[in-house]
This record gives structure tokens, C-alpha cells and sequence, in this order.
């Protein structure tokens, strides 16, 4: 997907965050998220809290279940690629498991509210990060 095209379905994402789901989120069809806020703390438990730019984390993502695969990109246009190692239903959640380099992470996504909750844990650092998330 384009720069300009992930940009433009993470601003729908954003004008409609808040906004109670009609319908469930569709998980063969790929998902644009935005993320909102995030914590990141040290093991010394020293937290800090902001924005994805804050951060240099990526703002907006590309889920797309079916290939198991997770595209980002950060405010300066700048993307990743991260293979979902583990896909897993728990009610109306859809769990999602991979590593990005050498950082784990973990997901969750709530396919009636569209709510999503990220855990990165990377070398010496832990971020979460909140957001939102529709179907394409």
C-alpha cells in the first residue's frame, strides 16, 4: 500500500475513534490501525508517556491476517514489515504474536470495538501502545 493511501485510512481510523462499531471487524479483509498513545518504561520502572512520534514509533498499521503479515509506518513515511508468527480468537479478541528485528511484540484487537493494544518488548525497553483499528 501506498504512503499516501495508509496516511488517508489512518485519518478514517482517527475521525472515527470513539465511535461505536456497527459491525464487527472482518479479519480476511486487511486492517488499518492508528495509534494514539503509548507508555514506554525502563526495568528500572521509569515510565514516560506520549505520542507514537514521541517515540519514533510507527503511527499507522497495515494488519493483514490472512497473510500474516504486519506493515508500519512511522510519521516521516519511513515502513516496516513484520511477519504474525501467531494468530490466535479469544471471544471478540484476535491476539496477534511476532518479532520485528529484534523486538517481540504482541497484539490485541477487539473486533467489535475495533480497540487495539500493542506490547513491544525490545532491548532494555517496553513500550505499550493504544490505538484503533477498521477494515479497509
Amino acid at each position: 500500500m501506498k504512503c499516501k493511501q495508509l496516511v488517508m485510512a489512518g485519518s478514517l481510523v482517527l475521525a472515527a475513534q470513539g465511535v461505536a462499531a456497527d459491525t464487527a471487524l472482518d479479519n480476511s479483509k486487511p486492517l488499518v490501525c492508528a495509534a494514539t498513545q503509548v507508555v514506554e518504561c525502563t526495568p528500572a520502572g521509569e515510565c514516560d508517556r506520549g505520542t507514537p512520534e514521541t517515540f519514533n514509533l510507527p503511527v499507522l498499521f497495515q494488519i493483514d491476517i490472512a497473510s500474516k503479515v504486519v506493515e508500519s509506518a512511522r510519521a516521516g513515511g519511513n515502513k516496516r514489515v513484520s511477519v504474525i508468527s501467531e494468530v490466535t480468537e479469544a471471544g471478540d479478541v484476535t491476539v496477534l504474536q511476532g518479532v520485528d528485528e529484534a523486538d517481540g511484540w504482541s497484539s490485541t484487537v477487539n473486533r467489535s470495538t475495533g480497540q487495539m493494544t500493542v506490547v513491544s518488548a525490545a532491548d532494555g525497553l517496553g513500550y505499550v501502545v493504544f490505538g484503533t483499528c477498521a477494515n479497509l
